[in-house]
This record gives structure tokens, C-alpha cells and sequence, in this order.
């Protein structure tokens, strides 16, 4: 992680959506290559819920890394928000098939199977599944609670 990628990141935790955006795409426009901080703009766009930007951006990330999680991630929110409800099952899916103990791709199977409608089996599975694996985060029991209600 370089410093330009380290304030976007910081940002991103602060929730200061626009300032990372603008610092990303900074970050992109000094070196357009930087997989990292295409993914941190992909993520930001995604909290700014610029849905088609994000999923530009995690795609392009996708095409030279195949295998990052986050990015599968981003554009498994990003087609939700897009309404696009089956490819953004495939795209959690494959956030668990990539890191199969990783709590948080189980929390984005559950997220999106909850929004996706005939979904509420995959939704609590993925959901159990991530509290199994992280029993101490309160975001695993917080989703649990979602999909039950």
C-alpha cells in the first residue's frame, strides 16, 4: 500500500466518502494501473451508491486480478443496487468459493441472497456460516438478525 492508497483507505474508514472518491481517482490519474486504488474508488462509489461507476471499477479490477474477493464483492453490491439480483448472487458466491473462511464473504452471500427474492435459504446458510467463522463479530449475529426478520 502506497501513501496515496493509504489516505483513501483511511478515508474510506471515516466514512468520507467523497474525499476518498476524489483521492482514488487522484491516485488513478497519476498511475491508471494501480489495481489497489481502482478498487478503493470502486469501494467508495459503492457507499456513494453510484452503483454503475463501482461496478466499472470492480470489473476493471477484476479483468487483471481474477481472483480479488474484494472486488467480487463490490460488484456482487454494486448489481444489487443495479437491481441486477441473480448476477449479484453469482458474484458473492464467488466472493466464498474464492475465501472460503473468510467470514466477510459469507456476510456478502447473506446480504445480497436477503435482498435477492426466493433467496431466504442462501441467505440465512451464508449468514450461519459467517457467524461459525467469526462467533466474536457482532456483524455476523447483526446479519443473522436481518435475514431472520
Amino acid at each position: 500500500m502506497n501513501e496515496h492508497t493509504a489516505r483513501v483507505e483511511m478515508l474510506l474508514d471515516a466514512r468520507r466518502y467523497e474525499e476518498a472518491l476524489r483521492a482514488a481517482s487522484q491516485a488513478l490519474a497519476s498511475d491508471p494501473f494501480d489495481v489497489e486504488a481502482q478498487l478503493l474508488r470502486a469501494r467508495a462509489n459503492l457507499r456513494l451508491e453510484r452503483h454503475r461507476e463501482a461496478l466499472q471499477d470492480a470489473d476493471a479490477v477484476l479483468a487483471r486480478e481474477p481472483s480479488d474477493v474484494q472486488a467480487h464483492a463490490v460488484r456482487a453490491g454494486s448489481l444489487v443496487g443495479l437491481k441486477r439480483g441473480e448476477e449479484a448472487l453469482a458474484a458473492a458466491i464467488e466472493t466464498t468459493r474464492l475465501a472460503p473462511t473468510w467470514s466477510g464473504a459469507h456476510l456478502t452471500v447473506a446480504a445480497v441472497a436477503d435482498r435477492v427474492k426466493g433467496r431466504g435459504q442462501i441467505a440465512w446458510d451464508a449468514a450461519s456460516r459467517a457467524c461459525e467463522l467469526a462467533p466474536l463479530d457482532p456483524d455476523t449475529h447483526a446479519m443473522m438478525g436481518s435475514v431472520a426478520l
